[in-house]
């Protein structure tokens, strides 16, 4: 059986996020009932782009329409604890 990612991608700013020092973030975490996150935000720069994605493996087509809710739930949830350095929120999505 080959699996597939079914994924969101939130694309917020520019924004500033003055607490990371120059460094930039590239990480992976492990949510809940096989959804991924990752983040992203490039190094060396005073502002960009943060790229937030979320995705979930799928074995079927079937399953797609279910876990593209499940994590657009998942980002919603997030969105409503996840407050950026600057003081802005993500969007949530309806």
């Amino acid at each position: 059986m080959k699996f597939e990612p079914v994924r969101i991608v939130l694309k917020e700013g520019p924004v500033i996020l003055r607490s990371l020092n120059g460094s930039g973030v590239n990480m992976k975490y492990a949510l809940w009932n096989g959804i991924v996150a990752s983040d992203f935000f490039p190094p060396g720069v005073d502002s960009a782009f943060y790229v937030l994605s979320l995705e979930k493996m799928v074995a079927h087509s079937t399953e797609v329409e279910v876990v593209e809710a499940e994590l657009i739930t998942s980002l919603n949830l997030l969105a409503l604890a996840w407050p950026f350095s600057g003081g802005s929120f993500m969007v949530r999505i309806a």
